[in-house]
């Protein structure tokens, strides 16, 4: 991690930048080791400013990071949300686009539902945002336990302008009722 010390904040937003590219070719066991031996620390130890504290702009590198670390996406996303604040609006697209290529959404729903609420408070500009986000809500098991993480996300979806954001909160309290 020393070498850090020696680059500028865009030098250090490219290296996590081509980092992610790497992982994001990586098959899911690769990831998991990758996770166990140095990740996990490191951004643990970034979080803490050492040795230099996270930016902004490595912080949205570190969404790509975590979209593509699917083995431990909920520890990811806890580390994430840690993050200083960033332009959500540039990453929230991108999430759902990749979202929708995997299982995320059934498997680490309230993972998933933080990462997307994390973004959506991230800065205060708004963004177009489209009903992409009905899409993957549909492919969220329906469970009550996932109405505050929705409610959430509906409020700050209304808050953003989203048309849709109330006629999406009926739907959700009408089809989250299984446990």
């Amino acid at each position: 991690m020393r070498f850090l010390v020696g680059l500028n904040d865009p030098q250090r937003a490219e290296w996590a930048n081509q980092m992610g590219f790497m992982l994001d070719g990586a098959p899911p066991q690769r990831k998991t080791e990758i996770w166990g031996r140095w990740m996990k620390a490191y951004w643990q130890e970034r979080l803490r400013g050492r040795p230099c504290p996270l930016s902004a702009k490595e912080a949205e590198e570190l969404v790509d990071w975590t979209l593509a670390m699917t083995p431990v996406f909920p520890e990811a996303v806890e580390l994430l949300i840690q993050s200083p604040a960033i332009n959500g609006g540039r990453k929230f697209g991108t999430a759902l686009y990749l979202l929708e290529q995997n299982d995320l959404p059934s498997a680490q729903p309230e993972a998933v539902l933080r990462l997307l609420n994390w973004l959506l408070s991230q800065g205060d500009e708004q963004w177009m945002i489209s009903n992409d986000i009905e899409k993957l809500i549909t492919r969220l098991p329906k469970r009550k336990s996932l109405l505050d993480l929705l409610n959430d996300m509906c409020q700050r979806l209304a808050k953003l302008g989203y048309a849709g954001a109330e006629t999406l909160k009926r739907q959700i309290v009408q089809d989250f009722q299984d446990e």
